[in-house]
């Protein structure tokens, strides 16, 4: 298995790593610490704070979401080519800049601050740097059905260099601090079950296009019980692939409701109350749309209450 860790903290230290770079956002990072050192100390200047977000609310910010490794690469190379394409550009093509800087260009003379491009090419690199396995990860698309050519001369050649890279990784003995991991898989079985089941997913492809790559493994797993016994290199293969967790962000941003709810002035509360708010919070629908109604009859008829 790999070390992964968690691909939101890792986006986080690339940007903080090209921040470090550009002499601007030494003034930048003052800034922000003022800004939030005047809002934070009064409750008035935050309800204006959070009208001003609602009044003019965009976002700036490049970002992506990785549901599951097969998409790493996609992912990652379009984040890349849309800072490219909007901030860097080419000796052919100027870069777009996109419509809320454009405006901010128009409002400011058409100036364009020399920190622009130089950050944009620091964070390209600092995300390069920050996912090192990069190729092993983008390596694992070949088990998503859509990405298989219709064309059966290609279908020949589809993923065998992929193939190559996950055999050579999980297919060989590894050393990591004098301590020897045995290799998991056949590399010789790994290439001798592709080759025979690329017909068998590119069927799955042309009747279960609905499915995303997680509900159609789980389908085959689940529904087909000779596809494990003929293909178990490829399962051991897909069930890694389905395992390796990119980001634990979830779990962060349960740890950051709990301190929300068991605050200074509810330190006693009890840890089941604490679950049960957790619960309603994470999983219970928008305020909005939540049945009061419902609710207060289905607490009523729980018990027999005396009227008051």
């Amino acid at each position: 298995m790999t070390s992964n860790h968690c691909i939101s903290h890792r986006l986080h230290l690339a940007g903080k790593d090209a921040s470090e770079e550009v002499i601007y956002f030494e003034k930048y990072e003052k800034t922000l610490k003022n800004l939030y050192s005047y809002f934070s100390k009064s409750h008035k200047r935050q309800k204006i704070l959070k009208l001003m977000q609602v009044i003019i609310f965009t976002c700036f910010l490049i970002c992506f979401s990785i549901y599951f490794v097969s998409h790493f690469n996609l992912q990652l190379d379009v984040a890349i080519k849309t800072i490219e394409n909007e901030f860097i550009g080419s000796e052919e093509v100027p870069p777009n800049y996109g419509t809320i800087f454009k405006k901010y260009l128009e409002d400011n003379y058409n100036f364009i601050p020399s920190f622009v491009r130089e950050y944009s090419i620091a964070i390209i690199n600092a995300i390069k740097n920050r996912f090192p396995e990069y190729e092993l990860y983008s390596a694992f698309s070949i088990f998503d059905p859509k990405e298989l050519p219709d064309d059966d001369t290609e279908l020949v050649l589809y993923g065998n260099q992929e193939i190559e890279i996950l055999g050579n990784f999980y297919g060989e003995i590894k050393l990591v601090n004098e301590n020897e991991f045995s290799e998991i898989i056949d590399k010789e079985k790994l290439n001798q079950e592709w080759n025979s089941v690329k017909p068998y997913l590119q069927y799955y492809k042309n009747n279960n296009q609905e499915m995303d790559f997680i509900q159609l493994w789980q389908h085959i797993l689940n529904t087909d019980d000779d596809f494990s016994f003929n293909y178990p290199t490829i399962v051991i293969l897909v069930k890694i692939a389905l395992l390796i967790p990119l980001s634990n962000a979830h779990v962060e941003r349960i740890f950051s409701q709990m301190k929300l709810i068991k605050n200074n002035l509810r330190n006693k509360m009890h840890l089941n109350t604490l679950d049960d708010h957790l619960m309603i919070l994470l999983n219970g629908p928008e305020i909005e749309d939540f049945d009061f109604l419902k609710a207060y009859e289905d607490w009523e008829s729980k018990k027999t209450r005396r009227n008051i």
